[in-house]
């Protein structure tokens, strides 16, 4: 681990520090940037070929994770990423749909999908798409993207977790605090991070990490 730093997007001279963090020699860089940010790393030039070539020429590859939830404007920020960078040589698309609640999960299985992910999925009932007549699979696979999807948390144990500020791994290993002795919900959680190894195994394997 070569260190930790913090920067904004919105400035340009400090949007600089993308590129310049290979100046470190890591092996490895990660940029976790919020919703909608994907297309802002590039660089206030807005110039993804330039962008992506600036790494591989440097012996790095681009690997894009974009997590999102089933609602239209978080599909549309993946497809948007997708379209702003389009298909070239050094880059990668994972796309990760991510339940935010389980609600939906109490459904049948195709009550669940056809109100879930219908901005995503072309083949479920009622599928939309509002992407230049796409949907979101159709535009990440449109460029060899490859589509994971990680399960919901119990609702009411995320809003404990929230509730007395405890994070995931926090929560499985605390023996002491609120939650120590709420074992239904420190095995919920103990096995969505099991479940959720898998995905991100394989996606970290296939970018070579």
């Amino acid at each position: 681990l070569g260190g930790v730093g913090w920067f904004d997007l919105d400035d340009e001279a400090e949007a600089d520090n993308v590129l310049n963090a290979m100046a470190t020699g890591a092996d490895v860089l990660l940029f976790d940037v919020p919703g909608g940010g994907a297309t802002k790393i590039a660089g206030n030039a807005r110039d993804p070929e330039g962008f992506v070539e600036a790494f591989s020429s440097r012996g790095y590859d681009v690997a894009m994770v974009l997590v999102f939830t089933p609602f239209h404007d978080a599909v549309a920020t993946c497809a948007t990423t997708v379209g702003f960078y389009g298909a070239r040589p050094g880059l990668r698309y994972y796309a990760v749909k991510n339940h935010p609640t389980d609600e939906s999960l109490s459904l049948t299985a195709k009550t669940q999908k056809t109100l879930d992910w219908i901005y995503y999925e072309p083949d479920l009932p009622g599928a939309e798409p509002l992407f230049d007549g796409f949907t979101g699979r159709e535009i990440v696979e449109s460029v060899a993207g490859r589509t994971f999807e990680y399960r919901a948390l119990p609702t009411r144990h995320l809003l404990r977790l929230n509730r007395y500020g405890v994070g995931f791994q926090e929560a499985v290993e605390t023996e002491r605090g609120p939650l120590a002795g709420d074992f239904a919900l420190r095995g919920s959680v103990s096995n969505w991070l099991r479940l959720a190894e898998a995905p991100l195994e394989t996606i970290l394997s296939d970018a070579g990490f």
